[in-house]
């Protein structure tokens, strides 16, 4: 696993777009479905995360990805789909933006299930992060979210 930081808004794309789609995605299916508000939910904070980045797609890339992602899914297998993301993301902003991703559209909705609690351990975890480094960022996350709200 390299340890590096190297996104870059040019850099997002192929490989990379899709890992950190599949985060998203695979939070979204903690609970067996994903709806279109969460789709919806999803390419607005995925465009979000990535605009801060300079990058230089659109929503309709984001769109396109979260299909390809969801046929991955339902071809492959969860299992599988999680085990592909460290060859997709590579790098260690990568792989954060991919958590702080899957936190984002858990919270989306107000609630989080304990499905869905585990589902991103199971993210972070594929990412290489420990339990407690998973914990950071979701505090990292939530907290910001608790913020915005309260402006």
């Amino acid at each position: 696993m390299a340890d590096k930081d190297e996104t870059e808004g040019a850099d997002i794309a192929g490989d990379v777009l899709i890992g950190i789609v599949a985060c998203g995605v695979l939070a979204g299916d903690a609970d067996g479905e994903v709806k279109e508000e969460e789709i919806d939910a999803l390419i607005e904070i995925v465009s979000g995360f990535l605009d801060g980045l300079g990058w230089t797609g659109s929503p309709d890339d984001v769109r396109a990805a979260t299909g390809d992602v969801a046929q991955q899914i339902s071809d492959l297998g969860v299992a599988k789909v999680l085990a592909g993301l460290p060859g997709l993301l590579t790098a260690d902003d990568q792989r954060r933006i991919g958590c702080m991703v899957a936190v984002a559209v858990l919270g989306a909705d107000g609630e989080i299930e304990k499905a869905e609690a585990r589902m991103y351990g199971k993210i972070a975890s594929a990412l290489g992060y420990s339990e407690d480094e998973a914990g950071e960022i979701w505090d990292e996350v939530m907290d910001a979210e608790g913020e915005e709200e309260a402006e």
